[in-house]
């Protein structure tokens, strides 16, 4: 009798989870165009609005060799990988709010993981050869679509394609793992609390 009562609650856990998520991407894509919309109105006020074929200046580490590509080259793919890896973030500090339930703990280790891994990678050599796997990396994904953080840290692997594979394949990952453990994961700690 008790046993359809417990799936129906990890259901509801499941769907809290999915609307929290929800919330969460949807903070996130207004901030994120936002704050894109407010720097292109302050930077069309003080600039102009310019072009966006205006030249811009694109390393290739494969080829070691410089070439001179469009802006908008850079722009908008950069934008695209800087939103998904956006989205990975909320996944990410959502589980760490999942397993720290106290607000402090989890802004600390978000912040000190989130910001440590992305600005780390220049200075922490191990972290160099693995940048390509951390989706951190890609907040900075105009450097990395020009080439320019890849030729500082030496690694080929980071690119736009390693970007576009890694972070929606992470997204899907995360959204399975907390799926995964809101339905079963409350379920095992009431059976492991019953039996002792």
């Amino acid at each position: 009798m008790l046993r359809p009562y417990l799936l129906w609650l990890n259901w509801k856990k499941v769907a809290f989870a999915m609307s929290s998520l929800g919330v969460g991407v949807g903070y996130v894509t207004v901030l994120f165009i936002g704050i894109s919309g407010f720097s292109f109105l302050v930077g069309s006020l003080i600039s102009g609005f310019g072009q966006l074929d205006y030249p811009y200046p694109i390393y290739s580490l494969v080829n070691q060799e410089v070439t001179i590509g469009k802006i908008q080259d850079v722009l908008f793919p950069g934008l695209l990988l800087t939103f998904l890896a956006f989205i990975v973030i909320v996944e990410v500090v959502y589980l760490i709010a999942y397993f720290f339930k106290q607000k402090m703990p989890v802004l600390f280790l978000s912040l000190i993981g989130i910001v440590g891994l992305l600005f780390g990678i220049q200075t922490i050599q191990p972290l160099q050869k693995i940048a390509h796997l951390i989706p951190f990396t890609y907040l900075r994904s105009v450097e990395i679509l020009s080439g320019r953080l890849p030729k500082q840290i030496d690694n080929v692997n980071l690119n736009w394609d390693m970007g576009l594979v890694l972070l929606p394949c992470l997204i899907i990952l995360l959204l399975v793992g907390i799926l995964f453990i809101e339905r079963w994961g409350s379920s095992h700690k009431k059976e492991v609390f019953n039996r002792s």
